[in-house]
């Protein structure tokens, strides 16, 4: 079984931000590997143990200073979770 989020579902929180109140209780700590320009949305990949895709907005990563290297913690609500089958059998 796998799991899949969609990146507009993934909200980027700065390691020293205290968690606001919010329905997202799911939190993983990771790593900026990536942000790519894009429209209407930068994709932001964030290595938590897997890669991690969230999009956000062009401000937000000029507000957060978002850049590769450095830490982010990632939030998500558990209704946003996608469970995905097993593959099929190689072969």
């Amino acid at each position: 079984m796998r799991v899949g989020l969609r990146p507009e579902d993934v909200t980027l929180l700065l390691p020293t931000e205290v968690a606001p109140l919010s329905s997202a209780r799911n939190y993983l700590a990771g790593t900026i590997v990536r942000v790519t320009p894009a429209t209407p949305a930068n994709r932001v990949v964030v290595d938590v143990g897997f890669p991690l895709v969230a999009t956000v907005t062009a401000r937000s990563v000029v507000d957060l200073g978002l850049a590769e290297g450095m830490p982010i913690t990632a939030a998500f609500k558990a209704s946003a979770v996608h469970l995905i089958g097993p593959a099929a059998p190689a072969g």
